[in-house]
């Protein structure tokens, strides 16, 4: 009976995808939920408490947080392809996008720390609670 053995592009492949696929997915979806904080922490500490301050998750844009999740697995499932089938220009298109993944998060990770405004309000008046004994009196 015949058996196909793996070939070498078919480890890299698994290298791969393990390497840029679930590390560097892990990686990437970390930073950005810390990055933000990181962002809100040191521009927003000190007004938190205050109206109008926002939050860490309001300085990232929704819209791009979707799109570099898709740009990485297309990177991914490109560069892997490429390597199993011995295709250069597919493994030279895996890295040009990600070249623009990675700058998409670099944009993504600028812009949390450009992104929000504390609004000028007033700070909120302290009203006093009376008292035990001026309630009693």
């Amino acid at each position: 009976s015949f058996q196909a053995q793996p070939t070498l592009g078919a480890h890299a492949a698994y290298v791969y995808l393990l390497l840029f696929g679930f590390l560097g997915g892990a990686i990437f979806s970390q930073l950005q939920k810390i990055v933000p904080l990181l962002s809100w922490y040191d521009r927003f500490a000190p007004y938190a408490g205050r109206s109008g301050v926002p939050t860490a998750a309001e300085l990232l844009d929704e819209r791009l947080t979707w799109t570099t999740p898709f740009l990485h697995v297309t990177t991914v499932l490109c560069g892997a392809l490429g390597l199993l089938l011995a295709l250069p220009w597919l493994i030279r298109l895996s890295g040009i996008l990600g070249f623009l993944f990675f700058g998409l998060q670099a944009v993504l990770m600028f812009g949390s720390r450009v992104r929000g405004k504390v609004e000028e309000r007033p700070a909120p008046v302290a009203v006093p609670v009376p008292s035990e004994r001026s309630v009693q009196s």
